[in-house]
């Protein structure tokens, strides 16, 4: 069984993990997706553009969530 918990206050956030990093990975990876698919219905994007904007986020944002 895995488990993630995201906890967001103001511009930090709180993440708690149980299980193995790859079967956690998966779930991120299925979260990113999800994200990106409401991104492209949102903005009228294509699915490929709104996953490279979810990329480009996660490499521009994961310094400054502590």
């Amino acid at each position: 069984m895995n488990f993630i918990s995201c906890f967001q206050i103001k511009q930090k956030a709180k993440i708690q993990m149980i299980g193995k990093s790859v079967n956690l990975l998966t779930m991120t990876v299925a979260i990113c997706r999800f994200v990106a698919e409401k991104i492209s219905e949102e903005r009228g994007m294509n699915l490929n553009e709104s996953i490279e904007l979810v990329v480009e986020c996660i490499k521009e944002g994961h310094s400054t969530l502590k």
